[in-house]
């Protein structure tokens, strides 16, 4: 599993290695709201994604 990229609607997703727990790789869209207006600002990966 850790070796393939699904391609999803809002990006893709990756798995890390079975040894770091299969902990899921996903890029989020950051979006800023002025006037409420959304604007696009770009795709960040968390740095570390907590425990469920």
């Amino acid at each position: 599993m850790e070796t393939t990229t699904f391609d999803l609607l809002t990006g893709q997703l990756q798995w890390s290695d079975a040894a770091s727990g299969h902990t899921p790789n996903k890029a989020a869209a950051m979006v800023s709201l002025t006037e409420g207006k959304p604007s696009f600002i770009g795709w960040v990966i968390p740095e570390k994604i907590p425990a469920p």
